[in-house]
């Protein structure tokens, strides 16, 4: 992959950066397969993953992973220019897909190499949302639902008070 050559090449001087930071999308060909196919795919696809940011925790040990962006890229529908059409045609916005989105969350929290994460975006008419115009989608939902979840979870609640502890101290320093 083409990010195999710009790590090798970053990792030979470390002190100019504090944090990895991989933009992670699921390719998904919205246009053809199933909603099982793509299912199936998609649950591989975390586990694919986490091989990748054990990787990445081996390559780049005394640093942070923060995963700043990640979900879907719909490549089937991002020649159109007809947003309609983009919003109609994309099988990853079903409540399937939220599933596996809420199970790569929890999955990215649970890693102890991972010191930071969120979704992209919450709104766009690309495809990439969690509302699409002035609609919610069906992962909107699951990750809102989440919000009661981690009230009642205090070490998700500590996870995340800690990722944006890490946030504020990164753009402290940059500006």
């Amino acid at each position: 992959p083409l990010y195999a050559s710009w790590n090798n090449n970053i990792a030979k001087d470390k002190s100019y950066y504090d944090a990895v930071i991989p933009h992670i999308y699921e390719e998904i060909n919205t246009t053809t397969g199933t909603q099982s196919y793509y299912l199936q795919n998609s649950f591989g696809y975390t586990v694919d993953t986490c091989d990748l940011i054990e990787n990445l925790n081996s390559q780049f040990a005394d640093k942070e992973i923060w995963i700043t962006e990640w979900g879907n890229l719909p490549k089937g529908i991002m020649a159109s220019t007809n947003y309609s059409e983009r919003a109609r045609r994309v099988v990853a916005k079903s409540p399937g897909s939220a599933i596996t989105h809420i199970d790569r969350l929890l999955t990215f929290m649970e890693n102890e190499n991972i010191t930071a994460t969120s979704y992209y975006t919450v709104n766009d008419n690309q495809g990439f949302g969690l509302i699409q115009g002035d609609t919610k989608l069906p992962e909107y939902y699951a990750f809102s639902e989440m919000g009661d979840i981690f009230a009642e979870n205090k070490r998700y609640i500590q996870e995340l008070e800690e990722s944006i502890m890490v946030f504020n101290r990164y753009n402290n320093n940059i500006m």
